[in-house]
């Protein structure tokens, strides 16, 4: 039976206007759910009183990256309280982890004896003013190669603003160890007074290694270039905060006998650290970073000259950037499932590391009539 204080929350929800309110006659008390993340289990903790009403949630994310997962429970654990619903907004770029959270809180809120369905009730969403900005230079992902474009731009003088979709920056480049590189000043300072190991690690040694490797078939001209800038590349990283570091021990051991096959290592002291100190510099260049904000189109001229880039901020609304230069680094489409299984002819995708990935910069260039390959 309906109990005259579910009546009387249920009457104020509707003359309040509160379309997510979804509650129902429970034992009041905390109830646990689990469901799997990205990376781990996903826990969340969650406080009902006797209207059904969801007083508290604790979400247990620890397993999860903590600038997508960890971000991602911030956000949603105090937004699923506020409009009584699972169905609130997740955070961009943690789509399996935001997905998780919901499962979890559903879990929890079904061991309380009442309907989960009934809290997966649409949220009325906010959308904040369009906006319109100019630069030199927009630049489209913040991970490796974007971070390496952005901060050369800036240095060149440029104004740059950098789009970054996910509440961090990096991507999948903070899950490599370091780079490689060779005749850097790290390697001639370490090992000064080893004269026969210096003379293994130069740039022409690795190109002979490389070319042989790959049977001549690689480009010669772009595995020579990659080389030869290798060792300025590290010095330029650590010059802007990315702490590089040479180790003493190799990790695959069968290349012991082989220095140069992992001595030319220069490995983050700090991956995610690297790339927040060189957005640090980018800042102190006059860069500027938007996070949570994902482009989607590009506008162009008569002549197909790009003339702005479109993109969706954090509150929803609609940014315009005027630029002529346009650098897309928003990797491929290893995020989306479908798209993938159908261009590798198989389903059977299983630990895809690129999960923010899908394919936008690709759609984008194709749109203005970049080629296809």
């Amino acid at each position: 039976m309906i109990t005259k204080s579910f009546r009387m929350t249920a009457v104020a929800a509707l003359l309040c206007g509160v379309s997510a309110m979804a509650v129902a006659a429970v034992t009041a008390g905390t109830y646990e759910g689990a469901a799997q993340g990205k990376l781990s289990t996903v826990k969340a903790a969650v406080t009902l009183n006797q209207d059904g009403r969801i007083t508290d949630v604790k979400l247990d994310v620890s397993g999860e990256t903590p600038e997508l997962g960890g971000a991602a429970a911030k956000k949603m654990a105090p937004a699923i309280v506020e409009h009584q619903s699972t169905a609130v907004d997740g955070m961009s770029g943690a789509t399996v982890s935001s997905e998780a959270i919901r499962k979890a809180v559903a879990a929890a809120i079904e061991k309380a004896g009442a309907d989960p369905k009934k809290y997966d009730v649409k949220v009325a969403k906010t959308v904040g003013a369009d906006e319109t900005l100019t630069a030199d230079i927009v630049v489209v992902g913040a991970g490796a190669s974007g971070t390496a474009a952005a901060v050369t731009a800036a240095e060149a003088g440029a104004k740059v603003i950098v789009l970054e979709k996910g509440p961090a920056v990096g991507g999948a480049g903070k899950l490599a160890s370091g780079l490689f590189a060779v005749e850097s000043s790290m390697q001639k300072a370490k090992y000064k007074n080893n004269p026969e190991l210096l003379s293994q690690l130069t740039k022409d040694q690795l190109y002979k290694q490389l070319m042989d490797y790959n049977h001549y078939l690689s480009s010669a001209s772009i595995t020579r270039r990659v080389i030869d800038e290798s060792s300025s590349t590290v010095d330029w990283m650590n010059k802007h905060g990315a702490k590089l570091e040479l180790i003493d021990w190799n990790p695959q051991q069968g290349q012991n006998p082989y220095p140069i096959r992992w001595r030319i290592y220069h490995r983050y002291v700090d991956n995610a650290g690297a790339f927040k100190n060189m957005y640090d510099a980018f800042g102190k260049l006059g860069g500027k970073l938007l996070l949570q904000t994902r482009a989607y189109d590009l506008t162009q001229d008569k002549d197909g000259n790009v003339t702005a880039v479109i993109a969706e901020k954090a509150d929803g609304g609609k940014l315009t950037i005027k630029t002529s230069a346009v650098i897309l680094a928003s990797g491929g489409y290893g995020g989306d499932v479908n798209r993938l299984a159908k261009e590798m002819e198989s389903s059977q995708l299983t630990n895809r590391i690129a999960w923010s990935n899908n394919g936008e910069g690709l759609n984008m260039a194709w749109k203005a009539g970049a080629q296809k390959s």
